[in-house]
């Protein structure tokens, strides 16, 4: 049993040597295939504690860079998988979670903290239509991934002095929502509902947004407009929705979330 026990001992001792003292670089290095449609440039550090320069998505439909990615690993996750507690900036901010991907293959991602500029989510539009302004913060407080599918998300996104400059309802029209906010909770199946919610103003809106697992989604909306609402906007609300009392408007869309990419 003392063999034992000193060969337990040492493949310990070996275990934490390699955390602690092993670059990242090489281990980076030989992963890269399995990190794609990510690449990692500027790695430094060791495994236990670490930095990328950069990070960038080459997905056409995810255009996205962070920079200054830094990590400190987890070892209380060991049993589940390699955890990290990460941080990033990019996107006009940053932000800071804990990240695991389990021996599996799937990702769990706990809170998670940003705050980025809404102008840098222009790229992700299908189609220029938009331009942003404002700020986003979000509190994710779950994120679950299981053979790359969405199973889970749980958070909530406040997008402070929110404004929409869009050439859909007529030349040069900016709609300024003031506060909008998005509280995203799961339901069964793998599905989500997301609360919506904007006030302080030119519209008032209030209502949610049902997705199932498959990207099936119901839309329910009601907008007021103010006195400060464009009267384009009111125009394009009194063909495209169903008026309801006290001068609001019902919006109601569905489909699904896969064709709209």
């Amino acid at each position: 049993m003392r063999v034992v026990r000193l060969v337990l001992l040492g493949l310990l001792v070996y275990a934490v040597a390699v955390v602690f003292l092993f670059p990242a670089a090489p281990v980076v290095e030989k992963i890269k295939p399995q990190l794609q449609p990510m690449t990692l440039s500027g790695v430094s550090g060791r495994l236990f504690r670490g930095e990328v320069a950069a990070v960038v998505s080459t997905d056409d439909l995810l255009p996205l860079t962070l920079r200054d990615v830094t990590w400190r690993f987890a070892p209380t996750k060991l049993i589940k998988g390699t955890g990290v507690a990460v941080a990033f900036s990019g996107l006009g901010g940053g932000g800071t979670g804990d990240v695991l991907r389990t021996w599996g293959g799937d990702l769990a991602i706990d809170n998670l903290d940003v705050n980025i500029e809404a102008r840098e989510l222009e790229p992700f539009l299908p189609v220029p239509i938009a331009s942003f302004k404002g700020s986003i913060v979000g509190e994710i407080a779950e994120v679950r991934m299981v053979n790359q599918q969405l199973t889970r998300l749980l958070g909530e996104l406040h997008w402070n002095n929110a404004e929409i400059d869009t050439v859909v309802f007529g030349p040069d029209i900016t709609i300024g929502l003031g506060t909008l906010s998005v509280n995203i909770e799961p339901e069964d199946g793998g599905a989500h509902q997301a609360t919506i919610s904007a006030s302080g103003g030119d519209l008032v809106a209030e209502g949610m947004v049902n997705v199932q697992g498959n990207g099936d989604f119901n839309l329910n909306i009601l907008l007021t407009p103010s006195s400060s609402t464009p009267p384009e906007l009111v125009d394009h609300l009194k063909r495209t929705t169903r008026p309801e009392s006290g001068g609001r408007y019902r919006w109601q869309e569905a489909g699904n979330l896969n064709r709209l990419m």
